[in-house]
């Protein structure tokens, strides 16, 4: 099994934020059920991000995030460029070929939704969550539960003094998505983080 295989087949996947000080990189451990690690996330500040003040959550401001195997080997990159048509989010393989798009999209009521699409704009899966208390619900086009995204407890000290926040990504037992959907999935699941939680 590839190592990029060992990544998308681990169920369920542990999202670990590393401390950070306001507005500094975001860095990420991913790891199995046992706490093996199985790969990293990395932000690239962008230049431009300095430039913002924080407005509020959601968040505007740009990012690229590199996702990495426990090899430190590319596997993916997420891009968020500033856009006032459309808050629309690349996913690229280490070639730079499109794999998908993440598009964010804010209801009136408040809900947090994200479209997650090949690249040719057909949905493939979407992601939902109420409040931070409830899972991120994720969706096939045709409603079929795929799995969830939950907020984790991180420990007392890094909920009263920070915001750097531990999710699971559970995949559900009975569906099984292909791979390019499952890597955009993940793509997202950081995105969420770097869009509704961070500082």
């Amino acid at each position: 099994m590839s190592d990029t295989c060992i990544l998308l087949e681990t169920k369920p996947l542990f999202i670990h934020q590393l401390w950070a000080a306001p507005r500094a990189r975001r860095s990420y451990e991913l790891k199995n059920e046992e706490g093996k690690l199985v790969g990293r996330a990395n932000e690239e500040i962008s230049p431009k991000r300095r430039l913002l003040p924080r407005i509020g959550r959601p968040s505007p401001r740009p990012f690229l995030v590199e996702l990495l195997n426990e090899k430190a080997q590319l596997l993916l990159t997420l891009e968020r460029q500033i856009s006032f048509r459309q808050d629309r989010m690349r996913v690229t393989n280490p070639q730079g070929e499109l794999l998908g798009n993440i598009q964010l999209r804010l209801p009136l009521w408040g809900d947090k939704c994200m479209r997650v699409e090949n690249p040719q704009g057909v949905l493939l899966a979407r992601m939902m969550a109420k409040n931070f208390r409830e899972p991120c619900l994720i969706d096939d086009p045709r409603g079929n539960r795929l799995g969830e995204l939950t907020q984790q407890w991180a420990g007392l000290g890094r909920e009263l003094l920070g915001n750097d926040d531990d999710y699971l990504l559970h995949w559900a037992e009975e569906t099984e998505p292909q791979a390019n959907t499952k890597r955009l999935v993940l793509a997202a699941a950081l995105a969420f983080d770097l869009i509704f939680r961070d500082p």
